[in-house]
């Protein structure tokens, strides 16, 4: 629970530089670039470094035994199941893939967390008006420990999250394009195609 409190305020910290910086850069008329906000990056790395250095903790043993488990990608392709669009097809090839070129699970637990991270974070920048808030949100309402639980559900919903610019928009094609990968990740982000009804 400490590392977790330690957490929190090192990313409330950040993200309320970060907010500064936003707001700083507004006022004098520049456009923000989250390329150039340290406190926005640093954010982003430490919440992936937590969350994708850790061994265990809910599912995370799970994920580990199943990707020591999981066949090289000619096995896995090989098998018709396997591609059933509604069997998380996406997720378990990318597994695969991983597999043939690392033993290591700690590689699919780091990656998952640093596209999941990286996502809720730009969401949160892009979207909210109080950032700071919102990673408190994040925190307290238990969102950040459940991206620890369960892999393909939180990557799902990250991926999700790079679709509402396309839905503002009213951009299909690259809004379905990406409920579509998302699906493929975990079933359950097909709840989003029918979002823009």
């Amino acid at each position: 629970m400490i590392k977790l409190l330690v957490l929190l305020a090192a990313s409330l910290a950040l993200a309320y530089l970060s907010e500064q910086k936003t707001r700083a850069d507004r006022a004098v008329g520049y456009r923000y670039s989250s390329g150039t906000d340290w406190a926005y990056v640093g954010l982003v790395v430490i919440l992936t470094l937590f969350a994708g250095l850790r061994t265990n903790y809910n599912d995370t043993a799970n994920y580990m035994a199943n990707f020591r488990s999981m066949p090289t990608i000619a096995e896995w392709l090989s098998d018709p199941e396997n591609l059933n669009l509604f069997k998380n097809p996406l997720f378990y090839s990318v597994e695969c893939l991983l597999k043939s070129v690392t033993n290591d699970p700690q590689w699919l637990i780091f990656l998952t967390s640093l596209i999941t991270q990286w996502c809720f974070v730009r969401f949160f920048k892009r979207y909210s008006e109080h950032f700071c808030f919102s990673i408190f949100i994040y925190f307290t309402l238990g969102t950040f420990i459940f991206s620890l639980a369960a892999l393909k559900q939180v990557l799902g919903m990250a991926i999700l999250t790079l679709s509402f610019p396309y839905l503002e928009k009213k951009k299909w094609l690259p809004y379905y394009l990406i409920v579509f990968i998302a699906m493929m990740v975990h079933t359950y982000s097909i709840a989003f195609a029918v979002l823009p009804l």
